[in-house]
């Protein structure tokens, strides 16, 4: 499923690269965080539950507020739902919820490995090098 929307992967990834750009302290643990964050959030909305207060802070909250953005402007929305995000247009509006938490767990996991395979900026170093 992942494999159709590569494009959307690399929106996300987009996002994170330009807040470690503008946050040279960001670090692996705060975009893990985020997007775990994220997929728990993506499910409770898919589910029509209530969002949950968040628990994030400093550079996990910037990083979290970036892929939320990225992922609104894309995700399917319901009939009669709204989203307003200043700035975007174009193609948004065309990836399932269910694909939006899939893509988010595929990029958790890339961020856990590439963590523990190059340490405290291995997925941020990787992920700048292609965005």
């Amino acid at each position: 499923m992942e494999t159709d929307y590569l494009d959307f992967l690399q929106n996300i990834e987009f996002a994170v690269a330009e807040v470690y750009k503008d946050n040279p302290d960001l670090r692996d643990p705060d975009v893990i965080k985020a997007y775990d964050r994220l997929v728990k959030f993506y499910n409770r909305k898919k589910k029509r539950m209530p969002e949950l207060e968040s628990s994030l802070t400093g550079n996990s909250v910037k990083v979290f507020e970036a892929v939320q953005t990225m992922c609104e402007w894309r995700r399917k929305k319901e009939p009669g739902e709204t989203v307003e995000l200043d700035g975007f247009e174009g193609i948004g509006n065309d990836v399932p919820i269910v694909a939006v938490i899939r893509c988010l767990e595929k990029l958790n996991k890339s961020a856990e490995f590439w963590h523990k395979k190059d340490g405290v900026r291995g997925y941020l170093n990787f992920v700048s090098n292609f965005v």
